[in-house]
């Protein structure tokens, strides 16, 4: 009888384990990808990406200065027609 209860322990605790997992996952998997999709959307724009900023070539290292950078999902660039064809896929 001891060793049942044992093995349905053991059960429960591995359902829970497995269900906080998931839940973790579930969390971060869509906002990895809509991280990954709004970069990507950024260098197909012809921009590239430094730290969380999406920054114009033509402003090159001063992409530090705010009055040059472009936070990723900004409306500077959902202006951008191939940022927001891109984003709207």
């Amino acid at each position: 009888m001891k060793e049942a209860a044992g093995e349905a322990n053991m059960t429960v605790i591995t359902i829970v384990l497995i269900g906080v997992v998931a839940a973790v996952g579930l969390l971060l998997v869509p906002r990895l990808m809509k991280n990954v999709k709004s970069k990507a959307c950024c260098t197909d724009a012809g921009f590239f990406v430094s730290g969380r900023s999406c920054c114009d070539p033509a402003y090159g290292a001063a992409c530090a200065d705010s009055n040059h950078r472009m936070t990723l999902g900004s409306e500077t660039m959902k202006k951008s027609p191939t940022f927001s064809a891109c984003m709207a896929e």
